[in-house]
């Protein structure tokens, strides 16, 4: 089995993503592994990394694509960085299936 992204956490998951600010086109682009050989999801924001705005763009994008409420996805970690961690509320199999279907295109 490939690496994931993501792991359970206590009400929901949480995701490690690889953030591309100032992309031409948002969107998600898929699964890459970073120097450590961990998974993350490839996402890019048309927002500038300034105020949060690219942080708060990820966490709309990530909620649209799932179908979550914005408030369900949460900065964990990372917010001043390209890699992050945010957490997922909802059920954790449902949302790894979600993921899962995101990540393979």
């Amino acid at each position: 089995m490939p690496p994931r992204p993501w792991e359970p956490c206590d009400g929901g998951l949480r995701l490690r993503v690889r953030v591309t600010p100032r992309a031409r086109r948002a969107g998600i682009e898929g699964v890459s592994l970073d120097a450590a050989g961990r998974a993350l999801l490839v996402v890019k924001v048309t927002a500038p990394p300034a105020e949060g705005a690219a942080n708060a763009a990820v966490a709309v994008l990530i909620a649209k694509a799932l179908g979550l409420p914005k408030s369900a996805v949460t900065l964990d970690a990372g917010a001043t960085g390209r890699i992050k961690t945010l957490r997922l509320a909802g059920p954790p199999e449902a949302l790894a299936q979600a993921l899962a279907a995101l990540a393979s295109g």
